[in-house]
């Protein structure tokens, strides 16, 4: 099987889509043949240790090729591209474009999408492809019979706790996420400057969205200086993987706690690292089980809700947590590995053809 794959990066270094680089040799590892057409050229020595099956192609964003030239590379690495499936990743660009020539070939299209924004562009998209894959229902705004939940793919392996590692003294609070008011860091914040019994550290790990103000960045730093909370609180900016890991690695706890709508892959590495994760969402709640109570908190609570969630798992006895901890990175291997998804992804591509 020859597959096409689209996103817009191969890098391991990109602190959002890093992870891209695990899916494509996953999945290279089950078909025959991965082309990979991205905005950019894959870094060389990425290159340099890519499978022999996959084949990169570039739109030249990264030699300054406009939206014009790279609307045109596009289509010109489609018509020279041979693929049994294409299958884009996050943009619905990709798949409504790439739809004409593919209903000419009669080549199948998989759209992966998760994000509660039903834009006309995502609309267009549904209508063309043949199958949307996304991690949860909950994660697709859409209603359609070609929407198919198969987990969200993190690496088990790269997002493993390290036994070697000693916790924080006092306990590290990690939050991954970009600097939006819809990922609620203020509340948190203000959850936090309630917590004046107990130690605590807290890491704020992202930053702003690429072309967005920084008002409500510069807001949480003014935010942390009124409550006094700067030598507690860290803005740790937008981070490759692996400097994330070894946040995780000293953390006590995490949260995420990002409205209905959002089933968020920064909350799914937390509790693979064995991290108790406060979350926003019932989506998690298959994960959770008996710990929903205690890791589960709606966003538009009180900051008063969320502080005293954060001293139940700040309190846990060691014991306690590593239980939880465990629990919680057995079910999101189990439902959300990379092994996992990449299986039922060539699985549905194969139903395709």
């Amino acid at each position: 099987m020859r597959v096409l794959m689209i996103t817009q990066k191969l890098d391991p270094y990109d602190p959002l889509l890093g992870f891209t680089v695990r899916w494509a040799q996953e999945l290279a590892a089950r078909v025959d043949h991965l082309e990979v057409l991205t905005l950019e050229a894959p870094p060389p020595e990425l290159l340099r240790t890519l499978p022999a099956n996959i084949h990169t192609h570039s739109m030249g964003k990264d030699e300054g090729v406009g939206r014009l030239g790279m609307s045109r590379a596009f289509y010109q690495n489609l018509r020279q591209i041979k693929a049994d499936v294409i299958f884009s990743h996050m943009v619905p660009r990709y798949a409504w474009m790439a739809a004409p020539l593919a209903l000419i070939r009669r080549t199948p299209q998989v759209l992966w999408y998760t994000h509660p924004a039903a834009s006309w562009e995502l609309k267009l998209a549904l209508g063309l492809v043949n199958r949307v894959v996304t991690a949860v229902p909950e994660s697709f705004p859409l209603s359609s019979r070609k929407v198919q939940a198969v987990g969200h793919g993190i690496d088990g392996d790269f997002f493993a706790p390290d036994d070697k590692t000693l916790l924080d003294t006092p306990p590290l609070i990690v939050h991954a996420a970009r600097l939006m008011p819809v990922k609620h860091q203020h509340v948190v914040i203000k959850a936090l400057a309630q917590i004046t019994n107990l130690e605590w550290q807290m890491s704020f790990v992202g930053d702003v969205p690429s072309g967005e103000s920084r008002e409500y960045a510069d807001s949480l730093r003014d935010m942390v200086e009124d409550h006094r909370l700067s030598s507690r609180v860290i803005f740790a900016g937008a981070i490759p993987q692996t400097a994330l890991r070894d946040f995780y690695r000293r953390a006590t706890a995490a949260i995420n706690i990002s409205p209905a709508g959002f089933f968020d892959k920064a909350a799914l590495e937390s509790m693979l690292m064995g991290i108790p994760t406060l979350v926003g969402t019932s989506a998690f709640d298959p994960l959770l089980g008996d710990y929903r109570a205690l890791c589960r908190v709606d966003p538009s609570d009180s900051p008063s809700a969320l502080a005293a969630r954060l001293r139940e798992l700040l309190n846990l006895q060691s014991s306690d947590r590593e239980a939880l901890g465990a629990l919680l990175r057995k079910r999101t291997l189990e439902a959300h590995g990379l092994s996992r998804l990449m299986d039922r992804l060539v699985a549905i591509f194969k139903e395709l053809q």
